[in-house]
C-alpha cells in the first residue's frame, strides 16, 4: 500500500511539473508590435546629460556584509 501511494505521488508530481511545458497558440512568445519597439541609435545609452541610475535596496542591518558591499559599490 505504501509503495502504491508513493508511486502515485511521484507520478502526480511529475505530471504537474510538466504541465507548464505544453504548447499554446503563441508558442511561448510574446506578440510585440513594431511601434512598441525601442529606438536604437548609435548614441543610445548613458551619457553625461542622461546618466544611468541604479537603485539598490535590502532589508538587512547597515553593519551586515551585504549592506556594506552595496554602500561601497554605490560610492564608486
Amino acid at each position: 500500500m505504501k509503495k502504491t501511494m508513493a508511486m502515485l505521488l511521484v507520478l502526480g508530481m511529475t505530471f504537474s511539473s510538466l504541465a507548464g511545458c505544453g504548447s499554446g497558440e503563441t508558442g511561448g512568445q510574446q506578440n510585440v508590435s513594431d511601434s512598441a519597439a525601442p529606438e536604437t541609435t548609435a548614441t543610445s545609452g548613458p551619457t553625461a546629460e542622461k546618466p544611468m541610475i541604479l537603485k539598490f535596496g535590502n532589508s538587512s542591518a547597515p553593519d551586515k556584509l551585504g549592506s556594506v558591499v552595496m554602500e561601497n559599490s554605490a560610492r564608486m
